[in-house]
Order: C-alpha cells, then structure tokens, then sequence
C-alpha cells in the first residue's frame, strides 16, 4: 500500500510540474541537433504552442494539450493540432505500458501537395484527404498497426517523363494504409478501375519505393508491353526519405 501512496505521489509531482513548467523549456530539451526543432513556443508544457519545423522546412503552428484524466490510467495521452497555409491536420498520441499510439485527421491542401511533387516534375490540383491514420508503435521500436484512409477528388496531373511534358485526367483516388511487415504501406485505387495503379512502402531502412502498375500506364496512354495482368508492378522508383 505505501508502494502504491508513493506511486500517486510521483504521478502528482509529474502533473503538477508539467502543468506550471513554461513550453520554452520544450525546445531547449530537443536541442538544435534532431530533425525535428520547435520556435516560438508559449503557454505551458501542459497546453502550448509552438512553430514546428522537419529538416529545415516549415511545418506550420502546432498546438497540444494533455490529458489529466489519462495519467491516473498510467498513461500520456496529449491532443494536437497542426496547422498551415498548407495543410490541416489534427488527432492524438498516447503512450502507455506496451507502447505508442497515434491518431490522424485532416486536409493536405493543394499548396502543401505542389511543395511536395514539384521535386518529381508533377503537378496536381486539389486537396488531399486523410480520412484518419490509427498507428500503434511498441518500444523495440517496430509498427505493430497501421490503418488509414486517404482521398483525392481527381482531376488533371500534370507531368514529365523522359523528357517530354504530358498530362493525364484521373478519377478520384482513394489510397488504403496498412502495415506490411511492419512496413508503412499506402494502395491507391481509381474510382470504377478494378486493379490498384499504386504501391508505396516506406521500408525501415528508410528507403520510399512507389510501384507503378500495368493499369497505371495504360491510363496514361503509355500501355506496358508484355502479358502481366493490369495490377502487376511493371515500374518501380526507390529514394533515401529517411
């Protein structure tokens, strides 16, 4: 019984600490060192905010808060908001016993997405949507759960290939997330279109490979030679994300 007195008292010293303590301690603990650095952060470590940036580039406003109720579980549950010119996102982390949950929610828009493909020599309009994101990481580290869903209205894709400029109409996109492997994996499928056009993984190593299918280059008016059927990668590019 005195273990567990000693227990609450701890839990009550770490909320009472976190709820006082000012949010610019946040970006002095990360440092200038990681990829992940904070600016301009106000209020507290409880429910702050903060300029957040990745590698150098802008990642916009993020605002958190915890949540009291979840420390007497023996868990850190803190709710997010990012925001931008460029997206909008929102959803919560948890991190308990057996390890790390999170959840997503929200809008890449078409700013966000040019900033993105511009790099691939690819344009398109419209908006991303993430329906929601539900991962759940152990402390190995390893993605035990990934589930998702994303969505694109469709419209006119901009690109160019071998040198040549060419442009292609798509119906609306969904794309399916699931852990293979452990691995991050998105399936793009085209409304009414019975074979998936994309594959893309993102492997532990780091490395991000997209998998063209067959269905995909016929719907670009470039069709791939040979018998394979319509959802067979016939094409595949890889690059170091991580």
């Amino acid at each position: 019984m005195k273990v567990f007195y000693v227990l609450v008292g701890v839990l009550a010293l770490v909320a009472c600490v976190g709820y006082m303590a000012p949010a610019t301690l946040l970006p002095a603990v990360l440092g200038d060192e990681g990829p992940i650095r904070l600016t301009q952060a106000r209020g507290r470590i409880w429910d702050g905010t903060a300029a957040v940036g990745y590698q150098g580039h802008a990642l916009g406003s993020l605002a958190w808060q915890f949540d009291a109720a979840a420390l007497l579980r023996g868990e850190t549950k803190v709710d997010w908001r990012l925001a931008s010119t460029g997206h909008r996102l929102s959803g919560s982390a948890r991190i308990g016993f057996t390890g790390l949950q999170c959840t997503a929610a929200g809008t890449v828009l078409g700013e966000t997405m040019r900033r993105i493909l511009a790099p691939y020599w690819i344009e398109a309009a419209g908006d991303i949507g993430i329906e929601h994101i539900d991962a759940t990481v152990t402390y190995r580290p390893s993605l035990e759960s990934l589930v998702g869903e994303l969505s694109w209205n469709g419209g006119k894709v901009r690109y160019r290939l071998a040198g040549e400029h060419s442009s292609i109409v798509l119906p609306p996109l969904t794309g399916v997330l699931e852990s293979v492997d452990a691995d991050p994996t998105l399936v793009v499928f085209a409304q009414g279109v019975d074979a998936p056009i994309l594959h893309v993984r993102l492997g532990t190593d780091g490395w991000l490979t997209i998998g063209v299918t067959k269905k995909l280059t016929k719907m670009a008016g470039f069709p791939w030679p040979g018998d394979e059927p319509d959802h067979a990668i016939v094409i595949d590019v890889s690059e170091r994300l991580i």
